[in-house]
C-alpha cells in the first residue's frame, strides 16, 4: 500500500511540474517573447512575434508562419515556460519539421538555439 502512494504521488508531482505543451493549429507565444528581436550583429536578421503569428526577418525577406498553417495542413507543437519557447511546424503532419528554439535571457535579451548548435543573440527592439 504504501509502495501504491509513493507512486501516485511521485506521478502527481511530475505531472504537475509539465511544460505548457500545446498541439494546435495556431500560434500563440508566451507574452514574455512578444516583439521584434534583432541580431545586432547583422541588424537585419531577427524573429518577430505576435500573439497570433511568428516571423522569421532575414536580409531579404521575412516569413510569416500565420498564414502557412492557415491555408496548409500544419500542426503547431509549442513548449512554453517561462523564459522558454520551442515551436514546431509539422507541414503534412510527419513529412516535414521545422522548429526553432528560444530562451528568455533578460527582459530585452533572448538566445535563438540555431539547428547547427550556434546560439545568436537577439536583443528586442
Amino acid at each position: 500500500m504504501k509502495k501504491s502512494l509513493t507512486i501516485i504521488f511521485v506521478l502527481l508531482f511530475f505531472s504537475t511540474c509539465k511544460k505548457n505543451n500545446t498541439n494546435t493549429n495556431s500560434i500563440n507565444p508566451p507574452n514574455w517573447i512578444i516583439g521584434r528581436w534583432i541580431d545586432n550583429v547583422n541588424g537585419n536578421t531577427g524573429f518577430e512575434f505576435k500573439s497570433d503569428n511568428f516571423c522569421a526577418i532575414s536580409s531579404y525577406q521575412t516569413t510569416c508562419y500565420k498564414t502557412l498553417v492557415e491555408q496548409n495542413n500544419v500542426e503547431v507543437n509549442e513548449y512554453i515556460t517561462n523564459n522558454s519557447y520551442k515551436i514546431k511546424f509539422d507541414v503534412n503532419i510527419g513529412t516535414q519539421i521545422t522548429s526553432y528554439e528560444f530562451e528568455k535571457i533578460a527582459n530585452n535579451e533572448i538566445i535563438y538555439y540555431h539547428p547547427s548548435g550556434i546560439l545568436i543573440h537577439y536583443f528586442k527592439q
